[in-house]
């Protein structure tokens, strides 16, 4: 499969304005005194604490709930996802047999392509499972764009981050067999 020429122009255009490299910054500051630091965090402290306890109260809904509900919200079939998300019976099994199961990011992202979130739902959906896309990951901002632009073809994204140099979603072994395959012809 091959990226269209005009797609990968807006591609690198989308990525020239939204890529944002990582910078290093020196953060040690030899003007602090660690004995104020440390006898103020002590009072601070149980305020922190109560803090801490209402904010775990307030938790959100999981990714296992959130996964769930999109699919049921959307009237769609887990096999369908599953399937258009190039992810595996097992692996989905796990998932739906275990909340707890915290799957990686790139499954999140595939998971996100197959229900065709729009950006708001994908970036919601990412956080439930403690991920974000990157602005300083060209792969993310790639991944970003296809969402923004609702173009929904996982093997069209594998094949515009292949291009880019970056690392694919899910369905890896079966994609690069049939780039090989159409590079040998």
């Amino acid at each position: 499969m091959v990226l269209d020429n005009n797609l990968k122009r807006k591609l690198e255009i989308y990525i020239k304005l939204n890529y944002v490299a990582s910078v290093e910054e020196d953060f040690l500051c030899p003007d602090i005194n660690e004995e104020e630091i440390t006898k103020s965090s002590g009072k601070k402290f149980e305020q922190q604490k109560q803090d801490l306890s209402a904010l775990v109260q307030e938790a959100g809904e999981s990714f296992h709930e959130m996964l769930f509900r999109l699919i049921e919200e959307n009237n769609q079939k887990e096999s369908d996802i599953y399937k258009n998300a190039g992810i595996d019976r097992k692996l989905f099994s796990k998932i739906r047999n275990n909340p707890a199961y915290h799957p990686k990011k790139n499954t999140i992202i595939a998971l996100c392509i197959a229900l065709k979130l729009d950006i708001d739902n994908a970036i919601e959906f990412l956080e439930s499972a403690g991920y974000a896309l990157s602005p300083g990951d060209r792969g993310d901002i790639i991944i970003k764009y296809f969402i923004e632009k609702k173009i929904f073809d996982i093997d069209t994204i594998n094949c515009a981050l292949y291009d880019f140099g970056e690392k694919t979603i899910e369905r890896y072994a079966e994609w690069i067999k049939i780039l090989i395959a159409s590079d040998t012809k």
